[in-house]
């Protein structure tokens, strides 16, 4: 994964009008300003300090001390995942995204971004009629496309139809893992990333004896890993590297890599740390190829992410089977650790299937086997979403935050409904100290209940009773502004539910030992590198970026 090359090998111009012309793409209009988006999924601010300073990624460095670079850290706001952060910044609008997986209760219908109709859906409704930053240019790994004309594995677009002419400039991009450079680099970072998985293995077993963080280890891992972590790695640098060369005017690409291996084995790793690493070498292709064009590069993290213990390991049941005990009534957890990534696997393994109907018989019997073996393992567990006439719990939950939803009413309800029904649940939740905070409405206040206090949120007031528990999470103020806005989305479940959050580790509703989507710590603040420097001091919602991109 992250060995250092000997030599970092670049595609020639030759090479590249090459390319382009066996994929059919043609030069992008010109255009007097340009960006580029690289985004390092996950990755908080004070880690990659560290890593700065530890002298770990020496081209960010040099891009900070050397070329004039600015390095600041911003609060992306809540939820702190990915579609709210990419919606907020690609459209300035994320109202109506309150977490990774939530459920319109008016249309009985759930939501997930792990699951790419979903995302499609989101994107064509929610979004339709709002000009986003990418209109004319290229998208990469996102969620959203942005209005790109050319989005690659990005969720929202996956499951469109193309015609040839599409299939050419999206699914042969595994044709570039024939030029001998790009087969050198897949080849070497393998090699890598399944020696450093193997000496992890190894020695979890010791560490887990000295009192070391758990880790999620599995059959399936090895492979996702050289899928994601190299495979998708390669194939979006590479596609950044072809639209420089076209002069794509607007390019977002979104590395997913640190914030898969950050879920599983912590974010403080050794995983995570190499991960880091290996992307840096990765910017440093891109950048080096903006050298001849006036491209203003942006790189930057869309939220963090804390170190975790699963909700589960705690209290021997998952959040969802825990509700069930406490009110009695069939709930059902509407989540997947993995769906978002394994459906995207499972993606890039159907373009490899049509790829290979191409090349010689060997080879495409060869890589047939591999396509079609890794869609058996990687296949993701499926949920069935019935809202029907029986009384159900529906609990959506995204790391260290959980939408509930109860059945009985198409509408939101408020605290007085919840207890009159349940009357001893959130009681009991408030016991569970898994669960720090428990968020409810009722008439025009935001009720914010802990096992030892509450805070009531009013218009224009806060009443406090009890233990003052919301400066464990951060900035009480800051706080409060962003719990009145989250409140005001659109599909905000019944409850919600915070996982604790304490001495910098969460506790979180789904199977990871790295956990955001919350509030806590650093799950609430990226960074934001750029040539430029931009008072990004008070800005306390990732949508507030919009405005940096919309004037280009």
């Amino acid at each position: 994964m992250v060995l250092r090359a000997k030599k970092d090998v670049h595609i020639t111009d030759r090479r590249s009008e090459s390319v382009m012309r066996r994929l059919d793409l043609k030069k992008a209009k010109p255009s007097k300003r340009k960006f580029i988006i690289i985004q390092i999924d996950s990755l908080p601010y004070s880690i990659l300090e560290r890593f700065l300073h530890r002298g770990s990624c020496k081209f960010i460095n040099r891009l900070i001390k050397k070329e004039g670079y600015h390095l600041q850290r911003f609060n992306c706001g809540l939820p702190s995942g990915t579609p709210s952060v990419q919606s907020g910044i690609m459209y300035g609008d994320n109202s109506m995204i309150p977490g990774f997986r939530f459920v319109d209760k008016k249309k009985k219908q759930q939501f997930s971004f792990g699951n790419p109709n979903h995302a499609k859906y989101i994107e064509s409704t929610f979004f339709a009629g709002k000009k986003g930053i990418l209109e004319g240019g290229a998208s990469y790994a996102n969620h959203f496309s942005g209005g790109a004309q050319r989005s690659i594995f990005t969720m929202s677009t996956i499951t469109k139809s193309k015609n040839f002419r599409r299939i050419r400039e999206s699914s042969l991009w595994l044709f570039l893992f024939l030029h001998p450079a790009s087969l050198w680099r897949v080849l070497y970072y393998s090699v890598a990333e399944l020696l450093i998985e193997s000496v992890e293995i190894m020695t979890h077993p010791f560490l887990r004896l000295l009192g070391k963080r758990k880790a999620i280890f599995g059959f399936r891992l090895p492979f996702r890993r050289l899928l994601m972590n190299v495979i998708l790695a390669e194939i979006i640098t590479l596609g950044a590297v072809i639209d420089i060369k076209r002069k794509v005017p607007r390019i977002y690409l979104n590395y997913m890599s640190y914030d898969d291996i950050a879920h599983l084995r912590g974010p403080h790793s050794t995983s995570a740390f190499f991960m880091v690493r290996a992307l840096d070498r990765r910017i440093k292709r891109i950048v080096r190829k903006t050298k001849d064009d006036d491209y203003d590069i942006f790189i930057i993290s869309d939220h963090g992410q804390v170190d975790s213990v699963p909700f589960r390991a705690v209290n021997g049941m998952t959040l969802a089977e825990f509700i069930e005990k406490c009110a009695h009534v069939e709930s059902f957890g509407l989540t997947s650790a993995n769906e978002g990534r394994l459906s995207l696997i499972g993606v890039l393994m159907k373009k490899t299937l049509g790829f290979l109907n191409y090349v010689s018989a060997p080879l495409r019997w060869a890589g047939s086997s591999f396509a079609r073996g890794m869609l058996k393992v990687i296949k993701p567990q499926q949920y069935r979403f019935v809202w029907d006439e029986d009384e159900r719990i529906f609990v959506a939950d995204s790391c260290s935050l959980a939408h509930v939803y109860f059945s009985i009413s198409n509408e939101r309800m408020d605290l007085h409904q919840v207890n009159r029904k349940y009357p001893l649940l959130i009681e009991k939740l408030l016991r569970n100290r898994s669960i720090g905070m428990v968020m409810a409405q009722q008439g025009d206040r935001i009720m914010l209940m802990h096992g030892r206090g509450m805070v009531i949120i009013g218009k224009d007031f806060v009443r406090k009773q009890g233990r003052d528990f919301l400066q464990e999470y951060g900035d009480e103020e800051t706080l409060i502004s962003q719990l009145r806005d989250f409140n005001s989305l659109k599909f905000v479940g019944d409850l919600v539910l915070f996982g604790s959050y304490k001495d910098g580790v969460a506790v979180s509703f789904t199977e990871h030992v790295g956990s955001h989507g919350g509030i806590g710590g650093d799950m609430m603040y990226p960074f934001f590198i750029s040539k430029k420097k931009y008072n990004l001091s008070k800005v306390t919602n990732a949508r507030e970026l919009h405005r940096i991109f919309k004037e280009y």
